[in-house]
């Protein structure tokens, strides 16, 4: 009994680890998401510090970057910053493709192999 519950917790300790992310992997996503959001919210040079400490502090934690961003940009920015956020997760909507009332495929079908000789005039 003592060993299988040793061997779960070992496993359930791997599988954690092997699913925690890395100090340059965080800090290249903190990067990729400063740079994101420095031109898309035009942030200035001391904001672009702040926004990248915080994007790499709160890597898994969004309820507290949200909080640490509200104080750092400005309310325009902010606002800008949560409608992009929530867009990005949006689901898009499916709707088929429709012409005049009926569904049609996205693409042509190819055109028959031609028969015989073709010269080309």
């Amino acid at each position: 009994m003592k060993k299988m519950i040793l061997t779960m917790v070992m496993m359930m300790t791997i599988a954690i680890s092997a699913t925690a992310m890395t100090r340059s992997e965080a800090r290249h996503m903190a990067r990729v998401q400063t740079d994101r959001m420095a031109v898309e919210l035009s942030l200035s040079r001391h904001q672009y510090g702040r926004v990248f400490d915080i994007n790499y502090r709160y890597v898994d934690n969004p309820v507290m970057k949200e909080r640490a961003l509200s104080r750092v940009l400005t309310p325009h920015q902010f606002n800008k910053y949560m409608h992009l956020r929530h867009a990005a997760h949006r689901p898009v909507a499916h709707r088929p493709a429709t012409y005049a009332g009926k569904h049609h495929r996205a693409h042509k079908p190819a055109p028959a192999p031609r028969t015989g000789i073709h010269y080309g005039w």
